[in-house]
């Protein structure tokens, strides 16, 4: 008798935790951690003239999952563009959001996305003045997470982005570009 008190003793505090293991990544709770590298081609505006651009980013990110299938969290960028001569490297950080637009236990989740930054760029080159600046981003995606496993995605998004730099002569640039990373889903 106590043998089988204790069994069902053990059995019972293990059936917590097995079915915690039973979410979806994108339930309420799960906690989402990845990122991504881009590579873009961006035209910019600076008063009458412009300028073509390449540029390589990194952009990690954390996400809480508030809702099923709405994430909330951060995201940094880090990146370096090269236009000619002249070269400068930036770190951002601010919120983003996920809106996942199929239901859990999917092989492909596609989502929509947006985030929003405070940039600190630096800037070296003959043609520039070496320097530094400040600039306001803003980001829309439309993306998608390939489920390789239950918990890893790998993710492809398409994404505009607008930048909005300096305190002179308002300067801005859209890009349009793709950027490719992995996903992984912690679930709670």
């Amino acid at each position: 008798m106590r043998y089988s008190v204790t069994t069902v003793v053990v059995l019972l505090s293990l059936s917590g935790p097995l079915t915690a293991q039973a979410r979806h990544a994108i339930d309420k709770g799960s906690v989402l951690v990845g990122g991504s590298a881009q590579i873009s081609r961006t035209t910019s505006e600076s008063g009458t003239s412009e300028a073509t651009s390449t540029s390589v980013f990194v952009n990690p990110r954390a996400l809480l999952f508030v809702a099923p299938r709405v994430a909330v969290g951060g995201d940094v960028s880090i990146g370096r563009i090269s236009a000619g001569d002249v070269s400068s490297s930036s770190v951002g950080v601010g919120p983003a959001f996920r809106y996942y637009l199929r239901a859990a236990g999917a092989t492909s989740l596609p989502y929509l996305g947006a985030a929003a930054r405070i940039s600190r760029a630096s800037f070296e080159g003959p043609g520039s003045a070496d320097g530094s600046e400040t600039s306001r981003d803003v980001e829309g995606v439309l993306g998608i997470d390939w489920m390789i496993s239950r918990q890893v995605g790998i993710a492809g998004e398409a994404f505009v982005a607008y930048f909005s730099r300096g305190s002179g002569p308002s300067r801005s640039a859209t890009t349009f570009g793709v950027r490719f990373g992995i996903d992984a889903f912690f679930l709670r």
